[in-house]
């Protein structure tokens, strides 16, 4: 019951729906600049 209406409340509320849009989106980038990373230097390191 208590998990319920808080899953509500939490969709219901528009800064906390932004923070975890936020975080999702830093998560992607900071994915992306390794995975960037670690090609460069297999690359690199081949030639």
């Amino acid at each position: 019951m208590t998990r319920v209406s808080v899953g509500l409340y939490h969709l219901g509320s528009p800064t906390l729906n932004q923070n975890f849009q936020i975080q999702t989106y830093k998560i992607f980038y900071f994915m992306q600049t390794i995975s960037a990373h670690v090609i460069n230097s297999l690359l690199f390191r081949d030639l």
